[in-house]
Order: C-alpha cells, then structure tokens, then sequence
C-alpha cells in the first residue's frame, strides 16, 4: 500500500513547486514588461527608483531561473 501513496506524494510536491515557480515566473515577466515601456512617472523610495535597471534585471533572473524550475517541474510529472 505505501509503494502506491509515494508515487503520488512526489507528483503533488512536484506541482506544488511548480505552480508556486509558475506564479513567480508570471509576476516577474509583469513587473518587467510594465517597466520596459516609457516612464513617465518615478516612485523613489529611500533614495531608489522602483522599477529602476537594477529592479528589471533582477526580476529578470528571478523569473528565468523560476522558469527553469517550472519546466523541471512539467518534465518531471510528464515522466511519471
């Protein structure tokens, strides 16, 4: 009985981190593409321009590599 409840233990936590990547991945890709176009307003806090170069780029690497993961994630419950 525990060989059939383990297979499916390891597809949820596999869709779990999936989906949680899946949502980092979206909210990344939204967060550059609404501060790649013209700006026409500036929101500075604490000295920083939020949405800045440096704002873009990480969101950038955080929304790549999530997106790795989520393509780990689908191949992995494809395999199984």
């Amino acid at each position: 009985m525990s060989d059939i409840q383990e297979p499916d233990h390891r597809r949820l936590r596999t869709l779990a981190i999936g989906a949680a990547a899946l949502l980092i991945t979206v909210f990344s890709l939204i967060f550059v593409a609404v501060n790649s176009g013209p700006q026409f307003d500036a929101v500075i806090m604490d000295d920083h321009v939020v949405g800045g170069t440096t704002d873009r780029l990480t969101a950038f690497a955080i929304g790549s590599a999530s997106g790795a993961i989520v393509v780990i994630c689908a191949i992995r419950l494809r395999k199984h």
